[in-house]
C-alpha cells in the first residue's frame, strides 16, 4: 500500500508539468495528448437523452447489474476539464457536495485486476493505474438516472488469483468478492493519498437488441 501511494505522488509531480502544455492542446486532440478518457467504439450505437459529442466529452465502460455501460464525462477532452488525479472528469467531474453519504450511489473502481480491454480505465502512460467501474443501481434494472456518485476503491485481496479472477459486474458482486477476500475491503480513495470525490457522470447503457446481440438486418 506505501508503495502505491508512493507511486501516485510521483505520478502527481509528472501530471502538474503535463498539464502545463496540455491546457494548449486542441480539444479533439487533448484526450491523447493529455491521457484522458477514450471513447468506446459501442457508444455511437446506444440511444439516450444525454447528448454525446466525441470531439469533447470523454466516455468509460462501467458495468451495471451484468451489463456493460457508459459513463459519460461532459467535456473531458477540452482544456476546460476538471482533473482527479491522472484522470481528466470534464467540466463538472468534481460535484461540490459531502462525500459519502448513505443515499448517494456508488461508483466502485477495481485496481489492479488487469481488466480485459473491453472494461479498463486505461490512462496511456499509467498502466499501473488501470482499473474498471461498477456501478450502484437498483437491482434488476440497467437504464440508470443517477448522475453523481461517491467514488469508492477496492483492491486485490488475500484470495485474489489473477488466474482465475473475473470482473465483478454489479455492486452486489462487488461486496459478495470483498466479503470472500478475493477484492479487499472497500475504501475511500484516501488509501492511494487523494481526496474524496463526488463525480457528476452520466451514464448510457446499450438498448435490449444490443445487449443481446441481435441486430435487425432491413
Amino acid at each position: 500500500m506505501k508503495q502505491q501511494r508512493q507511486a501516485f505522488k510521483t505520478v502527481w509531480t509528472r501530471v502538474a508539468r503535463q498539464r502545463m502544455w496540455c491546457g494548449f492542446v486542441f480539444a479533439a486532440l487533448a484526450g491523447a495528448a493529455c491521457g484522458g478518457s477514450s471513447t468506446p467504439s459501442s457508444l455511437a450505437s446506444t440511444s439516450s437523452a444525454l447528448r454525446f459529442n466525441p470531439a469533447t466529452d470523454g466516455a468509460e465502460p462501467a458495468f451495471v447489474n451484468g451489463v456493460l455501460c457508459t459513463m459519460v464525462f461532459p467535456g473531458a477532452l477540452t482544456p476546460s476539464t476538471q482533473h482527479y488525479a491522472i484522470w481528466d472528469i470534464g467540466t463538472k467531474g468534481i460535484v461540490d457536495a459531502p462525500y459519502n453519504t448513505p443515499k448517494r450511489p456508488n461508483l466502485y473502481a477495481v485496481f489492479g485486476t488487469h481488466p480485459a480491454d473491453a472494461e479498463v480505465h486505461h490512462v496511456p502512460g499509467f498502466d499501473q493505474f488501470d482499473h474498471y467501474h461498477v456501478l450502484d443501481n437498483p437491482p434488476g434494472e440497467d437504464e440508470v438516472e443517477n448522475r453523481k456518485w461517491d467514488l469508492l476503491v477496492l483492491q486485490p485481496g488475500p484470495n485474489y488469483d489473477p488466474a482465475t479472477y473475473r470482473s465483478a459486474k454489479s455492486a452486489r458482486e462487488v461486496l459478495a468478492q470483498s466479503a470472500a477476500g478475493v477484492l479487499g475491503p472497500v475504501s475511500t480513495p484516501a488509501v492511494f493519498g487523494l481526496p474524496g470525490l463526488v463525480l457528476y457522470a452520466p451514464v448510457i447503457c446499450p438498448e435490449a437488441d444490443e445487449k443481446h446481440g441481435d441486430h435487425a438486418d432491413d
